[in-house]
C-alpha cells in the first residue's frame, strides 16, 4: 500500500472520528440537555426569583427575598424563613417537569380538580411583568401524580406527587425555627439565672472557661460548651403567640430561666428566656426579645441547664499533666513508698521507672502511668468548703495519708493530703496544701491512689522481647527440646527435626515475657531440699541474634499449699515463686508445639 493511501486512511478516520465525537458525545450530551430543559415546566433562574406566594385553600403564604435578610416570610406573619425549605420551594419552581401532557383543550377543569385548585405557587420574576403561576388539581388514579396547569394555559399537565410536595407548605414549614443562633468559638460570656440564682462564666479562649459569679473558680469546659451547643441546635417546636400580651401566664414573666450569651468583640447580647412547662403539648414555653413570640422548645433543654454552682465548676483537682511528672511519694501510715522516672521522662512509651523507697528495684511503668492518670483525672465529688479555716472535722488537721509529686521544672511538689472518711456521703475528704478548699472524693478513688510497693513494682522475671529470641533450649530430666529461628520460620531441631508452627512458638514466648513472680526471697532463706533447684524439673534458656544467651531460668518444686513453683535465673541469686501453670507451656517431646 502507497504512503498516499495510508495517508488518506488516516484522514478519513480521523474525520469519522471526530464527527463521531462530536456528532454522538458532544451533540448527544447537548440534545439530551435540550430534551430535559423541554420538559422543565417553567425556564427559570434561581436567583431571578424574588418572591414566592402559595395558596392552600383559604391560606396565603408570601415570601419575599431580603437584599440583607435573606428569605423572609411576610404573609401571614412576618419571619425569617427557614432556607432549606425555601430551597426546596425554588428548586421545584426551576427544576419541575411535567410527565406528559394529558388535553391541549380540556372541556371541563373540574374533572381535573382545577375548576378550584387545591394548590396555587406564583413566582415573582426579576424583569418579568406578570408571575409565573402553577395550579395543582386532583391526584390522579394511580396517586402517583397530580394535574396541573400553567398559568392560564388551557392544557392540562401530568406532575409527578414529588414535584406536589415540594410546594406543599405550611406556614409552620416555612418558618425560621431556630431558637437561638451562636457561633460558639464567638461567645465571650454566659449568664444563667434561675429564681435568685445567677451563675456567670467567661470564655478564656483554647483554656476553656472561668466561673466568674458565685465564685471565681475554673468552670468545666465541656458542660458549658454543651449549653451552647445545644442552644444552638434547638428547634422550635410549636409557636404559640405572635404578639403576647400576658407573658405571666407562660411562665415568662418574670421568666423562670433567663439566659443570657454575649457574643464577640462587641459583646452583643442574645438572650433566651424560659417558662412554664406544657405538659400538653409536651414542650417548655420560650421567648427571645421583647417583640418576639412565645414558642414551645423540647423540655430535655433543661437538662443542659446548671441548678447551682457546683454543676458547672470543673471537678478536676490536680491541675498537672501526668507527662511532666518526674517523681510521685505516696506516704499512707507509716508506709513511704516513692517512684522515680529515670530515663525518658515523658516519652510515653520509651519511660523507664524505678522503685526508690521503700526498696531499690524496677518499677512497672505501666502501673506508674495508670497511678499518674488516676491522680491527673481525680474529681471532686462535692465541693464542701471554700475556706476551711478549721480542718479538724475532715481529718486534714493531721491527714491521714499525703502524696506528693514533683514535675518538671517546678521547684516544690504538688500535694494531695487525704483526710477522713464521710460514710454517710460515700467519700473521703481532700484537700490541695496550696489551696484552702476542702473537697470530697469517691472513697473508690482515694482507695486507688494509695498504693503500696509490690503495686508498682515490676514483677516481669524475665527481661527480654519476645521478637528478639533467635534459640529456646527446654532441658527436663527425660528430654531435652531444642527450637530455632531462621527467617520468621521456627523449627524444631531436637530430639528430632521438626516444622512448627510459629504463632504457637510465638505465644510460648509471649507468656514467658510476661511471666510474674508472686514472691522473692534471698536463695539462702529457702533450703535446697524444699526448692529443689538443684534438680530442677525444667530449664530454660533463651539466645538472642548472633547466639548471645538472654537469659537462663530454671523452675524447681510447688511451694506447699500453692499453686507456685520456685524458680531461680542464672543472672540473680534470688529465689521466686511463679505459677506453676507455666511448666505445661512448656514443650517436652515432638509434637507439643
Amino acid at each position: 500500500m502507497s504512503w498516499k493511501k495510508t495517508l488518506g486512511l488516516v484522514v478519513v478516520a480521523a474525520l469519522l472520528g471526530g464527527f463521531y465525537y462530536w456528532y454522538e458525545v458532544k451533540g448527544g450530551e447537548q440534545r439530551k440537555a435540550a430534551e430535559e430543559a423541554a420538559q422543565r415546566i417553567f425556564q427559570l433562574q434561581k436567583d431571578a426569583i424574588e418572591a414566592v406566594t402559595i395558596t392552600r385553600g383559604s391560606e396565603t403564604i408570601k415570601l419575599t427575598k431580603d437584599a440583607a435578610e435573606g428569605w423572609m416570610l411576610t404573609e401571614p406573619v412576618r419571619a425569617k424563613a427557614e432556607q432549606r425549605t425555601v430551597d426546596e420551594v425554588l428548586d421545584g419552581l426551576v427544576e419541575g417537569k411535567r410527565d406528559k401532557v394529558i388535553t391541549e383543550q380540556p372541556n371541563d377543569l373540574t374533572e381535573f380538580g382545577l375548576k378550584e385548585p387545591s394548590l396555587v405557587v406564583q413566582a415573582s420574576v426579576k424583569d418579568a411583568s406578570t408571575p409565573t403561576t402553577l395550579q395543582f388539581g386532583a391526584r390522579t388514579p394511580t396517586m402517583s401524580s397530580y394535574y396541573a396547569r400553567e398559568g392560564e394555559q388551557s392544557k392540562v399537565l401530568m406532575v409527578p406527587a414529588s414535584l406536589h410536595s415540594k410546594f406543599d407548605k405550611n406556614v409552620f414549614n416555612l418558618r425560621d425555627k431556630t431558637v437561638l443562633s451562636l457561633d460558639q468559638a464567638q461567645v465571650k460570656r454566659v449568664e444563667v439565672q434561675h429564681e435568685e440564682h445567677r451563675i456567670a462564666v467567661e470564655s478564656e479562649g483554647e483554656q476553656g472557661w472561668k466561673m466568674m459569679a458565685p465564685l471565681e473558680a475554673k468552670a468545666d469546659k465541656a458542660k458549658t460548651n454543651d449549653l451552647i451547643s445545644a442552644i444552638n441546635a434547638a428547634k422550635v417546636k410549636e409557636f404559640i403567640e405572635e404578639a403576647p400580651q400576658d407573658l405571666a401566664k407562660y411562665g415568662l414573666n418574670p421568666p423562670r430561666w433567663r439566659l443570657t450569651f454575649f457574643v464577640g468583640d462587641d459583646r452583643a447580647e442574645k438572650s433566651l428566656l424560659l417558662g412554664d412547662e406544657d405538659t400538653s403539648k409536651g414542650g417548655l414555653n420560650a421567648k427571645r426579645g421583647s417583640l418576639e413570640p412565645v414558642f414551645l422548645v423540647e423540655t430535655k433543654l433543661l437538662e443542659k441547664l446548671p441548678k447551682e454552682a457546683s454543676d458547672w465548676r470543673d471537678r478536676a483537682l490536680m491541675a498537672f499533666k501526668r507527662d511532666n511528672a518526674e517523681r510521685v511519694e505516696i506516704r499512707d501510715g507509716d508506709s513511704i513508698v516513692e517512684v522515680a522516672c529515670v530515663e525518658n521522662c515523658g516519652k510515653i512509651p520509651d519511660d523507664r521507672w524505678q522503685l526508690k523507697q521503700p526498696l531499690e528495684a524496677k518499677a512497672d511503668a505501666v502501673k506508674v502511668r495508670t497511678l499518674l492518670r488516676n491522680l491527673e483525672e481525680l474529681k471532686a465529688k462535692a465541693f464542701i468548703a471554700e475556706e476551711a479555716s478549721d480542718l479538724t472535722p475532715y481529718g486534714l488537721d493531721h491527714p491521714s495519708a499525703r502524696i506528693h509529686i514533683w514535675l518538671k521544672g517546678a521547684s516544690a511538689p504538688v500535694t494531695l493530703l487525704l483526710g477522713g472518711e464521710d460514710a454517710d456521703r460515700g467519700g473521703r475528704y481532700v484537700k490541695l496544701q496550696e489551696r484552702p478548699a476542702v473537697y470530697l472524693v469517691e472513697s473508690k478513688d482515694a482507695t486507688e491512689l494509695l498504693k503500696m510497693a509490690p503495686e508498682l513494682r515490676d514483677l516481669k522475671l524475665l527481661a527480654f522481647k519476645a521478637r528478639d529470641v533467635r534459640k529456646i533450649e527446654v532441658d527436663q530430666p527425660d528430654a531435652t527440646v531444642v527450637l530455632e529461628e531462621d527467617g520468621g520460620t521456627w523449627t524444631q531441631v531436637k530430639p528430632s527435626r521438626a516444622k512448627l508452627e510459629d504463632y504457637k512458638v510465638r505465644s510460648l514466648l509471649w507468656k514467658m515475657e510476661d511471666l510474674e513472680f508472686k514472691e522473692e526471697w534471698a536463695a539462702a532463706a529457702v533450703a535446697p531440699d524444699v526448692h529443689g533447684l538443684e534438680q530442677p524439673a525444667a530449664t530454660l534458656t533463651l539466645w538472642g541474634p548472633d547466639g548471645k544467651k538472654l537469659e537462663t531460668i530454671k523452675f524447681g518444686k510447688k511451694l506447699e499449699g500453692k499453686e507456685w513453683v520456685y524458680a531461680q535465673l542464672e543472672s540473680s541469686p534470688m529465689l521466686y515463686a511463679v505459677d506453676a501453670k507455666i511448666l505445661a507451656d512448656l514443650p517436652k517431646r515432638t509434637g507439643d508445639i
